[in-house]
């Protein structure tokens, strides 16, 4: 599919049980050949929340886009991807359970995601409850090829702007600027960064 001068606003996807999923508040792009050429994807939010002992989880995956399926090549030109939430609750109190919110702008499991002149920006990933992780509030790369070109990564809240858990990320002529903990954090995977900007996060790159 292609969309073109279009807007994705105000979007909610919910999942409460035992081990909750909530993915793609705005997009959820499975095994999917996608481009998006000056759309905003703004305000949608994913919201998951636990109540268990034992070990259960909630999974709050990309309040703005969540992109999974080995053969996804998702490309995003001239773009915003603005104020979305990846929002968790675990209501329980035992410590065995946790929520877990990781891409408040995007998430990426595994495929392509190209991304042109874009603006990434405030996002959010946080939550409420007893146990909470919190990573990649502009985006969060569990394992996919990302590529980026004159795009800006600035004022994600809560968290970290990049986490690349796996997989690969690749920066050319980028800025990185003012997001909450590091602007990029490596976990695993590679990343390259080439003739780009990273300054004025709490800590500007880790890992």
């Amino acid at each position: 599919p292609t969309f073109t001068n279009c807007i994705i606003k105000e979007n909610y996807i919910y999942h409460f049980t035992e081990n909750s999923y909530a993915r793609g508040g705005g997009i959820f792009a499975y095994n999917s050949s996608s481009s998006f050429t000056n759309c905003s994807i703004i305000d949608n939010t994913s919201d998951a929340q636990v109540n268990h002992h034992e070990g259960y989880y909630a999974h709050s995956q990309g309040g703005g886009v969540h992109i999974t399926g080995g053969s996804s090549n998702l490309t995003f030109t001239d773009c915003l991807i603005s104020s979305n939430h990846a929002y968790g609750y675990d209501h329980n109190h035992d410590d065995d359970s946790r929520a877990y919110m990781r891409g408040g702008g995007v998430y990426i499991d595994d495929g392509t995601a190209t991304f042109d002149n874009t603006e990434i920006s405030n996002n959010r990933s946080y939550g409420d409850g007893e146990e909470k992780t919190r990573e990649g509030s502009g985006i969060y790369n569990n394992g996919g090829s990302v590529w980026m070109d004159f795009t800006s990564i600035v004022d994600n809240h809560d968290s970290l702007g990049i986490y690349n858990n796996n997989g690969s990320i690749n920066l050319n002529q980028c800025v990185i600027a003012n997001n909450s903990s590091q602007g990029i954090y490596r976990n695993d995977g590679t990343v390259n960064v080439v003739s780009s900007i990273i300054w004025g996060n709490s800590n500007n790159d880790a890992g």
